[in-house]
């Protein structure tokens, strides 16, 4: 059973366009929701994948990055961040996901 990892697959892809592509959409104050949203799905697919794989390594490191998405996001939301910091951590984390 692919389809979480094909699913956090996505979600990963989709994070590195909206940082590239279009930073307005995960870097204002409105719209923190998504990457909020995004990390939950994360962080559920990725236990929903760990319990077909043979190998869990991949499974743990998307949990752990699912994990500091919701963490920043909820920093963002309350305390503020810089943009510069928002989009460098939001397009790493996009990459580590979509490639493991």
């Amino acid at each position: 059973m692919n389809a979480p990892r094909i699913i956090n697959c996505i979600i990963g892809i989709w994070l590195i366009y909206t940082t590239i592509l279009n930073p307005w959409m995960i870097a204002g104050p409105k719209s923190a929701w998504m990457t909020l949203v995004a990390g939950v799905v994360l962080l559920i697919f990725a236990v929903l994948a760990r319990r077909d794989a043979l190998v869990h390594w991949h499974c743990d490191a998307v949990s752990v990055l699912a994990l500091v998405l919701i963490g920043h996001t909820v920093v963002r939301m309350f305390i503020g961040m810089p943009l510069v910091v928002n989009t460098w951590l939001v397009f790493w984390i996009g990459i580590i996901v979509a490639v493991v």
